[in-house]
C-alpha cells in the first residue's frame, strides 16, 4: 500500500538577482529539501512559496518523488461509482454500485475464505455525495493481515456537501442571486468550483491572512461560573509508604504505585490537581481540569461597528468570531438577540480553556447589509434566497452561465470507524480518495480532555473510536470544517499516513483518550498508532487554538516526517503528559503561531496526575510518564520559544533538532535532556527554571552569545559556538551565573547546511 514514487530531479535556478547567502536562506534552503524528502513531496511548490525565500536567496535543486496513486488489488472485488446502480452486481466498473452503504451491505456478506483472498472497494472516479455520515463498525472488519480495503481511483471524492442546482439571476448591485431548492438544509459555508467563499462580514477581511479584519471596541458580559469541584479524595502513595500525590478518583482508597519513590520536584502553577463539573464544557468523556467561564454577549463600543448594527434589518442568526483576549486562541458565538449595541450569545465560547470574561478582537458575519465585497455571500433561510458578489466578470459570466460548480456542506462528519474496546472494528484501509465539504463545528461542544491549555471538539470529517489496525493512506482533506482526522479512545495499532490536509477548518489530526477522574485505563485510550508522511498546509481558519497534531490521554504514538505549516498556533501540541512515550521525529514546521499568544512550534503541557496500570506490568499501578522524543526535527520561528515545554512538562528528551529564530523553554518539570540540537539566531538559546535533572550538552549556537543557566542545572557543557566565516564574532553576553565556554569554530555557508543536514533522521 502507499505512494509509489518515481524520483524526479528538479534543477531551479535562482535567475539573475545576486545571490544572497545567509542565515535565513540557509535555514530555509536546508528546510525545503527536507521537506522534498518527507511529507512535502505532493505540493513542494506550496511548501517553497511559503518558506519565503529572503530576495537574492536561490532556490535550491531538489530530488522530489513523484506519487503515483496506490492500487490495491484482490480476488473479491467492487466498485461504486456517482453514476451506478444499487441494482447492479457491483463486480465491474460497468455494472458499479451507486452507494457506499450497497458495497458495505455486499463486503459484510463475505466469508473469512474471501476476505483471506483480499478485499476491495473501488470508489470510481467523480464525486460521491454522501447522504449520511458513512460508518464501519466490527461487522466490517477484515481479518490481520487481509484488511477490507476502500480505495479510491484518481479523481474519485466523497462530499459531505450537495450541489445546488439553482438558477443564477442578477440581483442588487454586483451580487448575483438564485432560489435555493427546499430539500437543501441550512449551511455555513459556499464553495464554487472548488474554493471556499467568506460569509458575508464586517470588518471584510481574508481568512487566509493572520489577523485580518477584525474590529475591536466591546466589554464582555460575564458567564457566571456553576462549576463544581470533585472532592481530592485518593492518596497516592510509593510501596514505601511515601506520599507522592493527593488526587480525586471514584473511590477514596489510596493507590500504591511502582514507579515512584517521592514527588516530583517541579513548581507547578496548578499543583492543586483539582478537577470539575458543571462547567462550559462536554464532560462526557474527560472532566475539566478548568473551571473558567468565558462570556455570555457583548456590547459594542465601537462607533464604526454601532453604524453598521444601526442598518441591519434582521440581524437573526449573526455569528462573532473573536480572539480569546489574552492571545490564548479564540471563540466563535451564534447570537440569540441583537439589540442596538448589545448582542447576546445563544450558544459558543467554549473553544479554548482558559476562558477570559473580556472582549478581544472580533468580526460579526452572517449579516445580509454586509455583502459588500468579492468572494462574500449571504443565505436568508427565510426566503431561500442566496445572494453572491463575484470576484470578477468571469465567475460571474461561469455562474450564470451554469457552468460553475456550485456546492454546500450539509454534514459535519463524513466517515467513521466505530467499535469498543470488546468488539473493535479492525483491518480497515482507507485510501487513494479526497475528503471534502465536511460543515463546520466550531459551534458544536468542546471539552478540556487533560492539563493543557487547550479544548477540542471531539468529532471529525473521518472519527475512529475503538478500532485496531485502521489505515488511512494517501487521502486528500480538502477544506474540511471542522478537525480532519480524530483518534478517539481505544484506537491502536492503526495510522495515517502520505495524506495531505489543506485549509482545515480546526486541526488537522488529533488523538485524544479519556480518563475516569485521575484513573487511566488503556482500553480508553489511544495508543502504539502512528501519524507519517503527511503535508498539512494551513489549520485553523476558523478556530485559532488549533495545530496540525494534537494529542492529550495518549500513549506511544509516533509522529514522524510530516511537513505542517501556516497555522495560528502551535504546530504540534503535546496537551500533557500521562503515559508519555511518543516519538515526535523528522518532521518540519514554520509559519506557526501566527495568530495567538502562544510560545512555540511544539507546545507542551504537565499539570495533570494520573495513575494507570503500568506499562509491562498491568497489575500494578504507575504514575510516572515515560519519555518522550522530539528527535531530528526542523522547527522555524519566529515564534516565541521554538520549542516550548510549558508548565511541568517532564521527561523531555530533545536531541539533534535543527531550530531557527526561537530556543527552548524549560518550564517548571523534570529530567528534559537537550543534546546535540543546532540553534540558529535562537536567542535566548533556552529558558529553565532551574532543576537539577535539566541537562544542556554538546549543542551548536550559531550566531549568538554564550548559554548560560541557573546553578543548579543537571550540566551545562559541550557547546559549540559557530562564527560564519568573515563575520565578525558575537561578543559573550552572560544571562546566568552558570555559562558554558564551549568551543568557539569558523563555518562556511556550506558547511552550515552540511552540519544541518546531518541532523535528518536516517529513514528519509
Amino acid at each position: 500500500m502507499g505512494n509509489m514514487r518515481i524520483p524526479v530531479v528538479l534543477t531551479l535556478l535562482a535567475g539573475c538577482a545576486a545571490q544572497n547567502f545567509s542565515y535565513e536562506c540557509t535555514v530555509k534552503q536546508t528546510s525545503l529539501e527536507f521537506a522534498a524528502k518527507i511529507g512535502g513531496k505532493q505540493a513542494i511548490d506550496n511548501v517553497y512559496a511559503s518558506l519565503d525565500f529572503p530576495s537574492g536567496c536561490p532556490r535550491p535543486a531538489t530530488a522530489v518523488d513523484k506519487p503515483t496513486h496506490p492500487r490495491t488489488t484482490g480476488k473479491k472485488v467492487f466498485y461504486v461509482s456517482p453514476n451506478g446502480d444499487d441494482t447492479s452486481n457491483g463486480l465491474t466498473e460497468s455494472t458499479a454500485f451507486k452507494s457506499l452503504p450497497k458495497a458495505r451491505e455486499m463486503v459484510r456478506r463475505l466469508s473469512e475464505e474471501d476476505i483471506r483472498s483480499g478485499v476491495v472497494v473501488n470508489i470510481m472516479k467523480g464525486t460521491h455525495y454522501l447522504a449520511s455520515t458513512f460508518e464501519l463498525t466490527d461487522k466490517d472488519s477484515g481479518l490481520p493481515g487481509y484488511p477490507i480495503t476502500w480505495q479510491g481511483q484518481q479523481g474519485s471524492v466523497v462530499s459531505g456537501g450537495v450541489k445546488l442546482n439553482c438558477t443564477w439571476t442578477k440581483s442588487t448591485g454586483a451580487t448575483l442571486q438564485c432560489i435555493v431548492p427546499s430539500t437543501v438544509s441550512s449551511f455555513m459555508e459556499l464553495f464554487i468550483s472548488g474554493d471556499r467563499r467568506v460569509r458575508a462580514r464586517y470588518p471584510n477581511g481574508d481568512p487566509l491572512i493572520p489577523k485580518s479584519g477584525y474590529a475591536s471596541g466591546c466589554t464582555g458580559h460575564a458567564e457566571t461560573s456553576s462549576a463544581k469541584q470533585f472532592p481530592l479524595n485518593a492518596n497516592v502513595k510509593s510501596k514505601t509508604g511515601a506520599h507522592i500525590a493527593t488526587v480525586s478518583l471514584a473511590s477514596s482508597s489510596d493507590v500504591v504505585i511502582s514507579d515512584m519513590t517521592a514527588p516530583r520536584d517541579i513548581n507547578n502553577c496548578k499543583t492543586t490537581q483539582q478537577l470539575y463539573y458543571n462547567t462550559r464544557f462536554n464532560e462526557t468523556y474527560n472532566n475539566p481540569f478548568w473551571n473558567t467561564v468565558s462570556i455570555k454577549g457583548m456590547t459594542v463600543t465601537s462607533p464604526d461597528v454601532q453604524a453598521r448594527m444601526a442598518k441591519w434589518a434582521d440581524p437573526t442568526g449573526v455569528v462573532v468570531k473573536m480572539y480569546q483576549p489574552s492571545g490564548w486562541g479564540s471563540w466563535g458565538f451564534e447570537s440569540s438577540s441583537v439589540s442596538k449595541d448589545v448582542i447576546e450569545f445563544a450558544r459558543g465560547g467554549n473553544q479554548e480553556a482558559r476562558g477570559d470574561t473580556g472582549c478581544g478582537g472580533f468580526y460579526v458575519e452572517n449579516v445580509a447589509e454586509e455583502l459588500d465585497a468579492p468572494l462574500e455571500w449571504f443565505f436568508n433561510e427565510t426566503t431561500r434566497v442566496l445572494k453572491y458578489f463575484p470576484k470578477d466578470t468571469v465567475e460571474e459570466e461561469s455562474l450564470l452561465s451554469g457552468q460553475a460548480v456550485v456546492e454546500v456542506p450539509q454534514h459535519m462528519y463524513l466517515w467513521s470507524v466505530r467499535g469498543t474496546a470488546a468488539s473493535p472494528a479492525h483491518d480497515i484501509v482507507l485510501q487513494g480518495v479526497n475528503v471534502t465539504r465536511a460543515s463546520p463545528t466550531y459551534l458544536q461542544d468542546y471539552e478540556v480532555p487533560s492539563g493543557g491549555d487547550w479544548s477540542v471538539h471531539r468529532g471529525a470529517a473521518l472519527f475512529v473510536d475503538g478500532a485496531e489496525r485502521v489505515t488511512i493512506d494517501s487521502v486528500g482533506f480538502d477544506q474540511l470544517g471542522g478537525n480532519a482526522v480524530f483518534f478517539s479512545n481505544y484506537v491502536k495499532h492503526s495510522a495515517v499516513t502520505n495524506s495531505n490536509f489543506w485549509r482545515t477548518g480546526d486541526s488537522a489530526f488529533l488523538v485524544v483518550g479519556s480518563t475516569k477522574l485521575a484513573l487511566g485505563n488503556t482500553d480508553s485510550i489511544p495508543e502504539y498508532n502512528t501519524f507519517s508522511g503527511n503535508l498539512i498546509d494551513t489549520v485553523g481558519f476558523y478556530m485559532k487554538q488549533t495545530s496540525c497534531f494534537f494529542k492529550g490521554v495518549t500513549h506511544a504514538n509516533v509522529i514522524e516526517n510530516n511537513v505542517c505549516y501556516n497555522g495560528p498556533r502551535a504546530g504540534f501540541n503535546f496537551n500533557d503528559g500521562f503515559m508519555g512515550g511518543d516519538l515526535l521525529q523528522g518532521n518540519l514546521v514554520f509559519n506557526m503561531v501566527t495568530e495567538t499568544g502562544d510560545h512555540g512550534t511544539f507546545n507542551s503541557w504537565d499539570r495533570r496526575d494520573w495513575v494507570f496500570p503500568c506499562v509491562g506490568a498491568p497489575s500494578e499501578m504507575c504514575m510516572k510518564p515515560k519519555v518522550n522524543r522530539l528527535v531530528h526535527n526542523m522547527f522555524l520561528g519566529p515564534a516565541g520559544w521554538n520549542v516550548d515545554h510549558d508548565d511541568g512538562s517532564s521527561q523531555y528528551e530533545d536531541a539533534f533538532n535543527t531550530v531557527f529564530l526561537g530556543g527552548f523553554k524549560y518550564r517548571d518539570g523534570d529530567y528534559r535532556n537537550m543534546t546535540g540540537n543546532i540553534m540558529v539566531q535562537a536567542q535566548p538559546w533556552f529558558q529553565v527554571t532551574g532543576f537539577p535533572t535539566d541537562y544542556f550538552t554538546k549543542n551548536t549556537m550559531v550566531d549568538g552569545a554564550q548559554v548560560c543557566g541557573p546553578s543548579n542545572l543537571g550540566s551545562l557543557t559541550g557547546t559549540t559556538y559557530v562564527t560564519i566565516s568573515g563575520s565578525e564574532p558575537v561578543l559573550d553576553s552572560p544571562l546566568g551565573n552558570q555559562c558554558d565556554k564551549g568551543t568557539a569554530v569558523t563555518m562556511t555557508w556550506d558547511q552550515l547546511a552540511t552540519a544541518i543536514r546531518a541532523l535528518w533522521p536516517s529513514n528519509i
